[in-house]
């Protein structure tokens, strides 16, 4: 991954934004297996980064430069509602990364690893942890 440059750069997460971010990305964890995931911290950034980020190799062409936010959560996930074809096994993973759209806070992209050997998140930005809004009830 190339070394992002500062307009490549999200600012911080707005304080206003975080209690729902944070109670959508667990609502997400619980819907993907698991409802206590051990760690959910977040970043803003644009699409095209967020995308080859948490999709290491994955590139997309449309709404690259859209500003989003990038959610890691570690935990036990498991993907029932992702097309697989006939029989094969449910995807599994402990790494989820979901690309959020920050007006609507609607899911836009999703990657699941067992492994995560990605630099820090704060390559692309300050990072929000999402836990201590939901630790502390505050949604």
């Amino acid at each position: 991954m190339n070394k992002p440059s500062a307009a490549d750069r999200g600012g911080q997460i707005p304080d206003a934004a975080v209690p729902e971010l944070a109670r959508v990305a667990t609502d997400f964890a619980a819907r993907h297996g698991d409802s206590h995931p051990a760690s959910i911290t977040a970043v803003a950034s644009r699409r095209g980064r967020a995308v080859e980020y948490a999709s290491p190799g994955n590139q997309i062409m449309d709404r690259r430069d859209d500003p989003v936010y990038l959610v890691r959560m570690q935990g036990e996930f498991s993907l029932f509602d992702m097309p697989r074809p006939h029989l094969a096994p449910v995807p599994t993973g402990r790494f989820l990364f979901v690309v959020f759209d920050p007006q609507t806070l609607g899911s836009m992209d999703i990657s699941l690893s067992s492994s995560d050997h990605r630099p820090p998140m704060s390559t692309l930005g300050p990072v929000t942890d999402l836990m201590k809004d939901a630790e502390a009830g505050e949604w």
